[in-house]
């Protein structure tokens, strides 16, 4: 991030940016506690694990989300748990046919084609999915705003808890 900044500066106003820092900052401090309240999900390890990073990210966004858009949509539990096996499959497909396409296009431009059939597919499913959770009603808007940030702050309280108590029953370095 201070490199990125030191480099431009300006980024500090981008709302991509400010969100991607925000969700990371999130998932460093909250997934892992999130995740071992998740415990009783034993035979659930990569949906647990799913959830818990998708919560907190949520968390982390919800400031810049309800201040920037007025709107925290509560359905990103829900659509990013299911995308990301999506996204994890369009990013290596996508990787690999594009480094063999980019290689064999000079010779054989109908391979490359038909290498990006499966990237088409899957980006396709990924925009559905998020298209869908769009149009779910389950969002806290700007009039709700108190009861965004009463709910993101509670939410934000009782992970700090978690992570305090699981602090106290670590042994000592």
């Amino acid at each position: 991030v201070t490199a990125l900044l030191l480099a431009d500066p300006f980024l500090l106003r981008d709302v991509g940016f400010q969100l991607s820092c925000a969700a990371s900052v999130g998932i460093v401090v909250l997934a892992r506690p999130l995740e071992a309240r998740l415990a009783r999900w034993q035979r659930l390890p990569r949906a647990r694990e799913a959830l818990a990073v998708t919560a907190a990210a949520q968390v982390g966004v919800a400031p810049v989300s309800l201040t920037t858009f007025g709107t925290l949509p509560l359905v990103s539990l829900v659509t990013n748990v299911v995308a990301a096996p999506v996204a994890a499959a369009l990013s290596t497909w996508g990787f690999g046919a594009g480094l063999v396409g980019g290689i064999v296009r000079p010779w054989w431009p109908e391979l490359t084609a038909m290498l990006q059939v499966p990237t088409e597919v899957l980006a396709g499913l990924l925009l559905r999915i998020a298209s869908t959770g769009a149009r779910a009603p389950l969002w806290v808007g700007t009039r709700d705003l108190a009861a965004g940030l009463a709910l993101a702050c509670a939410g934000g309280a009782a992970l700090a808890g978690v992570t305090v108590r699981s602090h106290r029953h670590a042994d000592p370095p």
